[in-house]
Parts: structure tokens; sequence; C-alpha cells
């Protein structure tokens, strides 16, 4: 028999772990602790013998009493008998909350996500945190420029980057949905509207924490290469390439070429979405075993690293910079040294002009390499710059 569950309002309130909590098994009430961000009350039903959850609102701003009753009457159309599952079924859909909303335009994005990126978790932290506890039991015909508002006013200020990408988020969700069910609706969340309604912001560009030479010198002596994380940076350091391009390299991405071993990366981890090619100066040894589709740099259950698995390599020593800013490092390097700088772009993977895109064919396969090896030398100290 099914345990039963009725927690109080004081038990309710003492809640604080990540995760789902059963509140009131009678009509299916749960409390949803997110990560980062507002708790909110949800209740899980069954339509057709397909289950879902519908967010009631938000926690702190609904007692438990409110939360029950919305809860029943939500449970008020539990199928009983096939007749009224195929009623159901005929009849009108009802349109969607935006959580419901959310949920299904994550999965037709599903398949579109970088391997080892880090979108689809972005979109998840940022929706739970700023969006779903205001508005996420809304239907979507009903979401207005003030639910968005009211979503955006706690990180407007304070997190200007953040705010942006949420509006984008927000506005992305509402118009796939208009358009997949033919409604004229306007967008709610449309940037000029909101910037309108808002109070304006100067955005302070933050670069990437980037290291010195020395830094990445004195690095070198701790890294471990029995761990993954740790071979991760020290390739992203000596290719100078993104994280989410090396943590989800694959042994089948190399090749042995005349020159040296090359890696070629698909458009589809690439941040312009164009294919890439790198010399590689650095690489760990194959284990025999390895297939071709098999992780360079395996995380937990052959699954790739996280971004913040690699980053954690760095916190663990208080250093005061990024994987990312290693980039930077040899920009600058090349730069100062009077280096080759179209071969120093190439490298970077950054998107060129457009003429320059019609006149420049040559990958400088050659000149990177040559490059590239100056760098390894020159953070693994072997010889001063010259």
């Amino acid at each position: 028999m099914p345990k039963i569950v009725r927690l109080t309002d004081a038990q309710v309130r003492k809640i604080r772990d990540p995760g789902r909590h059963a509140v009131d098994s009678a009509c299916g009430l749960y409390l949803s602790v997110p990560q980062a961000g507002a708790a909110t009350f949800v209740v899980r039903k069954s339509v057709a013998g397909k289950r879902s959850l519908r967010v009631l609102g938000v926690a702190d701003r609904m007692t438990l009493a409110v939360a029950r009753t919305l809860a029943a009457e939500t449970g008020q159309g539990l199928v009983q008998t096939a007749q009224e599952a195929v009623a159901i079924a005929s009849a009108p859909k009802p349109l969607p909350t935006f959580a419901e909303a959310l949920e299904a335009y994550l999965s037709r994005k599903a398949s579109g996500w970088r391997v080892g990126g880090k979108s689809e978790d972005q979109w998840r932290q940022s929706m739970d945190a700023y969006v779903l506890p205001v508005f996420g039991h809304v239907t979507i015909n009903e979401v207005t420029p003030q639910n968005v508002v009211e979503a955006l006013t706690p990180i407007w200020s304070a997190k200007p980057e953040t705010a942006r990408r949420v509006r984008q988020r927000i506005s992305a969700v509402l118009m796939a949905e208009f358009k997949l069910r033919q409604m004229t609706m306007p967008d709610p969340a449309d940037q000029k509207l909101i910037a309108d309604l808002m109070p304006k912001v100067q955005v302070e560009v933050r670069h990437h924490p980037a290291p010195t030479i020395e830094q990445l010198r004195d690095g070198w002596g701790w890294l471990d290469d029995t761990y993954a994380s740790h071979r991760c940076l020290r390739f992203i350091a000596l290719h100078s390439c993104r994280s989410g391009e090396a943590r989800g390299a694959t042994w089948g991405d190399f090749s042995q070429t005349p020159e040296g071993v090359v890696w070629n990366v698909p458009a589809s981890r690439m941040k312009a979405g164009r294919a890439w090619c790198s010399p590689v100066v650095w690489l760990p040894p194959r284990p025999s075993y390895a297939a071709d589709s098999d992780l360079v740099f395996p995380g937990l259950a052959g699954r790739p690293l996280s971004d913040m698995s690699v980053l954690q390599v760095l916190r663990k020593r208080k250093l005061p910079w990024v994987p990312h800013g290693t980039r930077a490092s040899f920009r600058s390097w090349v730069s100062k040294s009077n280096g080759p700088t179209e071969a120093a772009e190439l490298q970077l993977a950054h998107t060129p002009e457009k003429l320059q895109q019609s006149y420049q064919r040559d990958n400088l396969m050659q000149t990177r390499r040559v490059l590239l090896m100056a760098w390894k030398r020159l953070i693994e100290a072997e010889e001063a710059a010259s």
C-alpha cells in the first residue's frame, strides 16, 4: 500500500534540499525546490494515462491551504474510464502553461545542444530561478509584459547579462509556441517593449580572468594527468580552444597526417556552427580499448566532463583565472611577440569578417603548428620567450 503523505505548513517551510518533495499524496501536491531560486508548489496530474506536472505558484506567496485547494481542483480531471480517456483525447487541447511550453521547447531542441556544452543546464537553471516561480503556472496566452517585468526586476540591474538572456529565452519559448499553434499574439517579452518598461542599465564589459605566463608555468607543476579534468585543462591551455570543444572531443576527431596530428571538430560542437580543425601538440595516450566514439576526457559513467569539473581544478587551488582565460593569454602573447595574428585568429576559431572569409581560404595549418609548439615550450618553460 502506498505511503500516505500529508505534511503540515510548518513541515513544508522547513524543506530546503533541492528536489521534488511530496506534500500531500491525496491530491498529488509536491514542493519543488530548485538549486537556485524560489521553491514552488506543483501538482502531478494524469490525463489519458500520461503524467505531467503543473506549477501552481511560488511557495513563499501561497499558503499550503490554497495550494491544496488548487491541487485538488486540478486533480478532478483524473481519467477514470476508457470512455473518459477517449472523450478527453478528442476534446480541444487546452493551452499549455509557460512551464509546459518550456518543457516542450527544450524537448524539441534536445538534439541540437552541443556535446559537452552547458546550454540546456543554463536554460533550466535560469528558468527555475527567475521565471517559473513568477508565471510558470500561467497559460501562454495570459503571460503579460507585467509578468516578464516582475521576473526580470530582481536581476535587471544586478545581473544585466543574465537578465538579457532570460528575456530572450522567455521570448523564444512563447513565440515558438504561438507559431506552432498559429496564434497571432504579441510578444510580451519583446526586447524594445521590456527596455521601455525597465530602467536603463549601463552594462560593464567583463572579460574572463586570464593567467599570466608565470601563472601558467606554476600551474603545470600540479596538473596530474591521472585525472581527466587535469588532462582536459592541459589540452585547453595548449591549444587555446574552448572548454566545450575539448570536453566533447572523441578519439575519432583526431587523424594522423604527414605534418602531424590534426584535430577535426564538427560544426555541431563549435560555437559559430562551422567545422574547425587544429594542429595537435599534445594528446594523452589513447587506451587500447578506446573506440573512435569514446570521449578523450570522459567524466562519470562515460559522459562528457562538466564545465564546472574543469573549473574546479583551478578553484580548489584558489587561482584567480579560468580555463577560457588561457585563450586571451595566448592571443596577447602573439601580439606582444609580433607573431602571425591571422594564424592566431584561426587557432582561436574566431568568426572572420565576410570579406576575409571570401579571400582567406588557407587554414595556415603549418604556421599554426609552429605557433602552438612555441606556445607549448613557453608555458612549459622549456625555453625563454623570444
